[in-house]
């Protein structure tokens, strides 16, 4: 973890600006849970590539990077400037807590949404129930996290 924090490439990246950061986690981070987690619900037909790890294989496309970089840095960076411009005074449920661990708490329910609706999709649930209940989970997500 040392030598990772003394790197001159990733100090560089500490100190970006917050839309390139936001950028960077959604093509590392962003294919890295992607590649994890649709392996049930998506097949990818434009670039495939397939990955090799000791449990098994992961598919992915080598668009996924570029668009997930782009998709992070807007609803990441763009889009909450955007949405505290036409609705001010939100205050999110769990104000007490750092921005720090509203991200982290952010990272692992929004992985929990995904999964639900990976589980939801193979079970065959019905598209009205299962839309409702993962716009429910995503709503209750901003307001804790958001406001």
């Amino acid at each position: 973890l040392l030598r990772l924090a003394a790197d001159p490439g990733m100090r560089a990246l500490l100190q970006a600006p917050p839309l390139a950061k936001l950028a960077a986690a959604g093509a590392v981070l962003g294919t890295a849970c992607d590649a994890l987690h649709n392996q049930a619900i998506l097949v990818y037909d434009v670039l495939p590539v397939r990955f090799e790890l000791g449990a098994g294989s992961v598919y992915s496309s080598l668009l996924v990077p570029g668009l997930l970089a782009i998709a992070y840095a807007v609803l990441g960076g763009l889009l909450p400037e955007l949405a505290g411009s036409v609705v001010r005074g939100g205050r999110p449920l769990l104000r007490s807590l750092s921005r720090r661990q509203r991200a982290v708490i952010a990272v692992i329910s929004t992985a929990g949404i995904i999964r639900a609706s990976e589980m939801l999709t193979v079970a065959g649930a019905p598209a009205g129930p299962a839309t409702t209940l993962l716009l429910g989970l995503a709503i209750g997500e901003w307001a804790l996290l958001d406001g």
